[in-house]
């Protein structure tokens, strides 16, 4: 997943030195949270490891210790990271943390839109978000059928990801 910032200059480069944010209410029992450091995560791991697992898309890309190994290993020393996550009550129902979005199927319009809640909340200057990996069978597709408010939503084939070129000989 990328995020693109419209100024970036303006966001501390640090995330240790970043405001982690509590629960926040965004309509009536719905609460998100937006955390950037690994012990921040912690009390998340539970619930995000059985969304995962339950999630239709099967990927282990949306399992927390996937994502926690890309963010310790993958990123540079000066690259940012943010997690967000949606609640229904005390049931969580989306993270963003990764190429294709995790969501509750039975949520996944309303889990997105808190989600992006959170992330607009946390980055206001962003101009758009990049998901790289979304499988034919995300929920993703049911939360984005009729359209974002404030985002344009397009598509695109990246068959790279699982493109086998078998021209030519061995």
């Amino acid at each position: 997943m990328d995020v693109h910032t419209a100024e970036k200059h303006q966001e501390p480069s640090d995330p240790q030195n970043l405001p982690l944010s509590g629960l926040r209410s965004v309509d009536g029992n719905w609460k998100t949270e937006a955390v950037r450091s690994f012990d921040a995560l912690v009390p998340h791991l539970a619930a995000w490891d059985q969304l995962a697992w339950e999630a239709p898309q099967k990927l282990p890309i949306l399992l927390p210790g996937w994502v926690d190994a890309f963010l310790r290993h993958r990123l540079t020393p000066n690259e940012r990271w943010l997690c967000c996550f949606a609640y229904l009550g005390d049931r969580l129902v989306g993270v963003l943390p990764s190429g294709d979005v995790l969501l509750a199927p039975d949520q996944a319009r309303a889990a997105f839109e808190a989600l992006l809640t959170e992330l607009r909340r946390q980055m206001p200057h962003h101009l758009g978000l990049d998901l790289k990996a979304v499988r034919q069978n995300s929920p993703v597709w049911e939360a984005i059928k009729d359209g974002l408010g404030g985002y344009a939503v397009r598509f695109g084939l990246r068959s790279r990801f699982s493109f086998l070129d078998v021209r030519g000989s061995a």
